[in-house]
């Protein structure tokens, strides 16, 4: 991969595993007070779902939506 597309896939992964582990805080007003524990099912995630819609989007469309 040259060094753009490193720092895309850098970028994506790292939001990927952020909202995969702060899904189970999504909506609490509590502060996190403990570790975080490692989801043992995949659920829905809108974080990362719409932007998988936008890509499929600009996959179709292009550019200029």
């Amino acid at each position: 991969m040259d060094r753009y597309s490193d720092k895309i896939y850098g970028c994506w992964l790292g939001k990927s595993i952020g909202g995969t582990m702060g899904l189970q805080m999504e909506g609490s007003e509590e502060f996190l007070t403990g570790p975080l524990e490692l989801p043992c099912r995949m659920e829905a995630n809108d974080d990362l779902d719409l932007q998988l819609v936008w890509l499929d989007l600009l996959n179709e469309k292009g550019v200029r939506i």
